[in-house]
């Protein structure tokens, strides 16, 4: 996620209209938690005391893929491949919560 999606994201829900929800309180907190820790990964990269590799997030393929050559985003403005990701996402967390219970269950002799 970019900084300027975590921002307005930020933004957003801790308006006087959302702040007054725990659920929106926490997500705030994750988010500038979050922002503060890509903050401090970005500065490590750019002064050189970490080196991105292949595989990082923000390696060479995955800029590569995110980026053409002019700068510019491949998917700018698309939300589309965000939404897929977090389906895909929430899809294998219920997968590994089917299969933890199906092993409790086991582990119980199917009682």
């Amino acid at each position: 996620m970019t900084r300027s999606r975590l921002d307005r994201l930020i933004t957003k829900y801790s308006s006087p209209s959302w702040n007054t929800q725990a659920n929106a309180n926490r997500l705030v907190e994750l988010l500038v938690e979050h922002r503060g820790l890509i903050q401090i990964e970005y500065n490590d990269v750019t002064s050189g005391l970490r080196r991105l590799e292949e595989r990082d997030f923000l390696g060479p393929d995955e800029r590569s893929r995110i980026y053409n050559t002019e700068g510019r985003r491949l998917d700018e403005g698309n939300q589309a491949t965000d939404l897929e990701y977090f389906m895909a996402l929430e899809q294998k967390m219920a997968d590994m919560k089917r299969s933890e219970w199906q092993a409790l269950y086991s582990a119980k002799g199917g009682e």
